[in-house]
């Protein structure tokens, strides 16, 4: 979208009031932080990789031991920008106390997302919609959900932000012309950042690419420049860490009817979910008919000139339809921002030729619609139990004994080997999503399992372990249990 009348200049006032919302977004972030982690085990793997920074063991050795038929457990490693950052704070608090200011790194990274939005959002709209687009997006329940993780959503969503301002401000400033090697340069640095922090990072510089040729109709030295800086970092990331990102293509799967389902699913999360996140389904739909106009409109108005924004949303979802395993919300976190200030430019164009007597009730309902959005965030989280994760004290009595009492490569299978591999050091594997006692005997024989951890709190071990496990009891030997773990020693070969 191109630049608008109201957007030239950034006010001393403007700059205030950001930066208040970017503090306050700090320590709202900070109260509402739980008292430890989730299950998930993707955080783990981030920190497993960490570990290995700091001890200088390699990167990829992380403990999880990667096999194709569970591929949609998870990649065997992951891009090395967010370990990188966790590398210090790994090394300053080690296993005991590394929650908190691990998910302070991307509650900042967060906060700074929020004002680089707001920078980008004033290129074409006025400060009271783009201040509207900044809050709406820290308060986006969607984008919010990952507040209490250890990951790479919100650091993503400020490196990819950020090169936005960047490449914006060059060309505005004109560097892209008149210093094009060193403008190129610098936000290839910021471009590559972006892909060794997510694999979807890619969308970044193909879509820059493709901003650029058809806007120029031609490859410049700025491109170039860009361009020559994203491979020669890519390659020495490879050389340096051995870290291989092909490892997403085991997910890569060519259905057509798939892709239209992810799409269909994509639009609904847009349209009908990134907004309040409301109980009643006749306030959503409500909610949906007042606020589809505004979103189309914006959208139709972005895409009459559009610019690296418009491309760089287009390349990530398409990757995003063509490349996951599934769909699901969190995907969408580095295009939401965009949609919520297309959408507030699109509540602008109708107040632009709306009767004067309607305006005011117009910006009225924007008001109100920041207002529910914060209230409902902050009586989610209030009223959000504490997740059950790795804090819990029977974990901890079940990591300890796993320590103590187990060789250093015995190899354990269970429900998450990336967060066991983090807290025993002992190599993990996961078991297939599938009901199937034979299959998991050979599983276990094949893969040389010594020890099995059944957590009944873990659907999937409930719908699938426990059942596969039970033709071979009279193979199992009951070593560790507590009221919420069971740890077996695996007698097959």
């Amino acid at each position: 979208m191109p630049k608008s009348p109201n957007a030239t200049q950034i006010s001393r006032q403007e700059w205030i009031f950001v930066a208040a919302i970017v503090l306050a977004v700090i320590l709202f972030l900070a109260a509402i932080l739980p008292h430890g982690h989730s299950w998930g085990g993707d955080f783990a793997q981030y920190i497993n990789h960490a570990r290995n920074i700091v001890e200088g063991r390699p990167y990829t050795d992380t403990g999880f031991l990667y096999y194709k038929e569970t591929i949609i457990h998870a990649p065997p490693n992951y891009p090395p920008v967010v370990p990188l950052l966790l590398a210090p704070i790994w090394a300053w608090t080690g296993i005991d106390h590394y929650y908190v200011p691990m998910t302070m790194l991307s509650s900042i990274s967060f906060a700074l997302a929020c004002g680089f939005l707001y920078r980008l959002a004033r290129r074409f709209l006025p400060p009271f919609f783009a201040g509207a687009a900044m809050l709406l997006v820290a308060t986006n329940f969607i984008v919010t959900e990952v507040q209490s993780s250890i990951g790479s959503d919100w650091i993503y969503l400020c490196i990819s932000l950020g090169a936005l301002v960047v490449y914006f401000y060059f060309q505005d400033a004109g560097y892209d012309e008149t210093h094009p090697w060193i403008a190129g340069a610098i936000l290839g640095f910021l471009l590559l950042l972006g892909v060794e922090t997510r694999a979807i990072g890619t969308a970044m510089p193909v879509a820059f690419a493709l901003a650029e040729f058809f806007r120029h109709w031609k490859i410049r030295k700025y491109v170039i420049s860009a361009g020559v800086v994203v491979l020669a970092g890519y390659i020495l990331f490879k050389l340096w860490l051995h870290y291989d990102n092909n490892s997403y293509a085991d997910q890569f799967t060519f259905k057509p009817v798939t892709y239209l389902q992810f799409a269909a699913l994509y639009v609904k999360y847009l349209f009908a979910n990134t907004w309040i996140n409301l109980e009643s389904k006749i306030l959503r739909l409500v909610l949906v008919v007042l606020m589809a106009p505004p979103s189309l409109i914006g959208i139709w108005l972005a895409w009459r000139r559009p610019t690296l924004i418009e491309w760089y949303s287009l390349v990530l979802c398409g990757a995003n339809i063509v490349s996951s395993p599934v769909a699901i919300q969190r995907y969408l976190i580095p295009v939401i921002p965009f949609y919520l200030a297309w959408t507030m430019n699109g509540v602008k164009w109708l107040c632009d030729r709306a009767p004067s007597s309607l305006r005011r009730p117009a910006l009225v309902s924007v008001l109100a619609l920041l207002a529910l959005n914060a209230g409902l965030l902050l009586w989610n989280r209030a009223h959000r139990p504490e997740p059950k994760g790795p804090a819990m004290a029977t974990f901890q009595e079940m990591v300890n004994f796993m320590r103590n009492n187990t060789a250093s490569d015995a190899r354990i299978m269970s429900w998450n080997p990336r967060l066991m591999a983090l807290y025993t050091r002992r190599p993990g594997v996961v078991y297939r999503f599938e009901n199937n006692p034979p299959v998991l005997a050979e599983d276990l024989r094949n893969k040389k399992i010594d020890y099995v951890l059944v957590y009944p709190g873990d659907q999937g071990d409930v719908d699938w372990l426990m059942p596969g496990l039970l033709p071979l009891m009279d193979r199992l030997q009951p070593v560790f249990h507590n009221s919420d773990f069971t740890v077996y020693h695996v007698s097959l070969n």
